[in-house]
């Protein structure tokens, strides 16, 4: 029973160190770099997704680092929270720390603020709200949800791109240039974030 265990146990550790599989590059470490990640979903314009990363100059491209994605609540901007202490934290607790961009796609003579596309806060409908339309008086109007539903709801105060898949594919895209630890990646995030 116990040879059985070890042999497992060896077989898994194998298993896991064969997976773990680092791209052989060297990026720009200790300060805060503004990119843009092209984003096509069908049925939508494609656009420049913004985001900031920071790499700790502790970053070897050979050991695996956690990875932290910080996301802004509504109406604000990714790259605030690095100068709130998260950069310095990332610095000395040694992780990535990336800050990507909520849009804030408005459709024409319409106001709207950098959003997530939460759970629920752009699929309103006339049984099913995220608000109560009889106090909410501004009409935030994203182009998305305008393309995607062919009008915009009063209770729709988010963009309709859909921002799950979005982190998904900008994790791909980071996961390929950088070694990060898979089993470390989480994510922070303020009110709509």
């Amino acid at each position: 029973m116990r040879k059985g265990n070890i042999i497992l146990y060896a077989c898994g550790f194998i298993c896991r160190v064969a997976s773990i599989s680092c791209p052989d590059t060297k990026p720009e470490t200790g300060t805060l770099e503004a990119r843009t990640f092209n984003w096509a979903e069908p049925g939508l314009p494609a656009l420049d997704r913004q985001y900031w990363i920071f790499v700790p100059e502790s970053y070897d491209p050979a050991t695996p680092m956690p990875l932290v994605l910080n996301f802004h609540g509504w109406g604000g901007k990714g790259r605030q929270y690095h100068k709130w202490g998260w950069g310095d934290l990332a610095a000395s607790e040694g992780f990535i720390s990336v800050y990507p961009q909520g849009l804030a796609d408005c459709a024409s003579g319409s106001r709207c603020f950098s959003s997530w596309n939460g759970a629920g806060s752009s699929e309103s409908t006339g049984e099913r709200m995220s608000c109560d339309p009889k106090y909410q008086h501004d009409l935030f109007c994203h182009e998305s949800c305008r393309i995607k539903k062919g009008n915009c709801h009063r209770c729709d105060w988010t963009t309709c791109y859909d921002d799950v898949a979005f982190v998904s594919a900008l994790l791909d895209e980071l996961q390929a240039e950088l070694c990060i630890d898979q089993s470390r990646i989480f994510a922070w995030g303020c009110s709509n974030g």
